[in-house]
């Protein structure tokens, strides 16, 4: 049941990413498209290279109820990292020669602070059995993006105010409700 559920929410996400991708092609310039696709794919890259693997470590050590000193250790661990991450990321604006991208990497990068202990709390919540949860919580954050990116490009033109929404406001709400649902 639990796997049906968060396949079906990742079903879901990935349908709507793909009905915004065709939107986008034709919404955004050919410069703004393709800083927006190397903005999300350095991301994604440094994402993988800074948590070196350490969720799949959470979902070992948080089974076993009793390792407090391994998970308070795995906990400073995560937000170290999500430090080190972003710092990097913002930082590593100044090596494109396209001040948009920089300036994008740099809102971007602030998304790992949150990024990187919401993903921790998401595997949490799934090994207390809060699958259902965890799904709506990536539903509603797909569909946040989806619309701030919609209306950011529609209303406003500009997708360096998308990032803002990307990278600033849907993660913060995705930290605070998994945050809240972590700790109860």
């Amino acid at each position: 049941n639990k796997i049906f559920v968060y396949s079906f929410a990742q079903f879901i996400n990935v349908f709507i990413s793909f009905l915004l991708s065709p939107y986008l092609s034709r919404a955004l310039e050919k410069e703004e498209y393709a800083i927006y696709n190397q903005a999300l794919y350095l991301g994604s890259f440094i994402t993988i290279l800074f948590s070196l693997g350490l969720f799949n470590v959470v979902n070992y050590f948080f089974v076993k109820k009793d390792n407090y000193d391994e998970q308070n250790t795995i906990q400073s661990l995560i937000l170290f990292l999500g430090t080190i991450t972003t710092l990097i990321f913002y930082f590593s604006g100044f090596l494109f020669n396209n001040s948009t991208l920089a300036e994008i990497i740099k809102i971007y990068a602030l998304s790992f602070i949150f990024a990187f202990p919401a993903n921790f709390f998401n595997a949490i919540l799934i090994i207390n059995n809060k699958t259902k949860y965890v799904a709506y919580c990536s539903i509603i954050v797909t569909l946040l993006n989806s619309g701030g990116l919609f209306i950011s490009i529609q209303e406003f033109h500009s997708i360096i105010f998308a990032f803002y929404i990307l990278g600033i406001i849907v993660p913060i709400l995705n930290f605070v409700l998994l945050f809240v649902k972590a700790k109860n």
